[in-house]
């Protein structure tokens, strides 16, 4: 009986070692008439039609993956045409409420007999990054003196400020960055009106000096360019005010994108009252003392005229 059980539980296990050792023999074979050049040979039709069915059905497969691609990227297209037709409305909007509001300011300025701002124009320059050059920030502009651009103009992309021009050569610029050590820019505050020296910082980007009343700084509040210098245009936004345990930062502006196209600003024109200037065909000059006497004594003179002829009229 026992001898029996042993023979029921043994022929299985032999059963399994025969079959692995029939596998191996068999792949040694299939291995050994492979290494054949003649079986190669002989096998290289067939290996041609499997290769040639298995393509084709790999480009059935992906001809039937790519519909299906294609239906959710066309999908997604839809969803962001549509968004953008969103904004082009949203944006329409503004471009005519920002029109009325432009006559509206223009109007305003005749009733009032402001001075507006002065027209500033620019040039447009593609930037580079600069390795040895003499700054730490610094980028390198495709426009130079050529094109009409000098040492001092303000450099300002669709974020807002990103520094001024240092150096300028015949198709070429230098642009020190706002987070150079050696920039300092004069800044103030939307909402505080404090207004305040901007100094490149290496590592929170600039920071904020010398503000007169640190105490009216808002937290997130908006800085923009003061023109205090006579350099650059007021307003340009320059960044957001944060504060840390060394005092007042700017997040800046510049920093929420790579750095590509640039707009390139000259100083706004004001024309300092030493200066000479040409007002209907006669050369003004400086209002001396000299000048002043003269001055005074033509309008008298004018106002005597003007007396007389009005009393001898007929």
């Amino acid at each position: 009986m026992a001898r029996h059980a042993r023979h029921q539980v043994g022929a299985p296990r032999f059963a399994a070692r025969a079959g692995i050792a029939g596998i191996a023999i068999a792949l040694l074979g299939l291995l050994m008439v492979q290494s054949s050049s003649d079986v190669r040979r002989a096998l290289q039709p067939a290996r041609a039609r499997m290769d040639g069915i298995t393509s084709q059905l790999s480009s059935a497969a992906n001809h039937h993956f790519a519909g299906y691609t294609w239906l959710f990227a066309n999908k997604a297209s839809k969803e962001r045409i549509r968004e953008l037709e969103s904004q082009v409305h949203s944006l329409e909007r503004w471009r005519e409420a920002s029109r009325t509001m432009s006559l509206r300011m223009v109007e305003y300025e005749n009733m009032l007999d402001l001075m507006g701002e002065p027209q500033i124009g620019g040039v447009t320059a593609r930037v580079i990054a600069e390795t040895n050059g003499p700054f730490t920030h610094s980028r390198i502009a495709n426009a130079g003196a050529v094109h009409g651009v000098f040492d001092g103009f303000a450099v300002v992309n669709e974020h807002g400020l990103l520094g001024r021009v240092v150096r300028t050569g015949h198709r070429t610029s230098r642009i020190l960055l706002l987070t150079d050590y050696n920039s300092r820019i004069p800044v103030m505050g939307r909402t505080s009106l404090d207004r305040a020296l901007l100094v490149g910082d290496k590592k929170v980007g600039a920071r904020i000096l010398h503000a007169e009343t640190p105490d009216k700084i808002v937290e997130g509040e908006e800085w923009v360019t003061s023109g205090d210098d006579g350099l650059f245009e007021r307003g340009l936004r320059v960044g957001f005010a944060h504060q840390d345990k060394e005092g007042w930062r700017l997040d800046l502006a510049m920093q929420r994108d790579a750095i590509d196209f640039v707009r390139i600003l000259p100083p706004p024109s004001f024309v300092t009252p030493e200066e000479l200037m040409i007002s209907d065909g006669k050369l003004l000059t400086p209002n001396t003392d000299e000048n002043l006497t003269s001055q005074s004594f033509e309008e008298a003179s004018n106002s005597e005229q003007g007396g007389t002829n009005v009393g001898g009229r007929p």
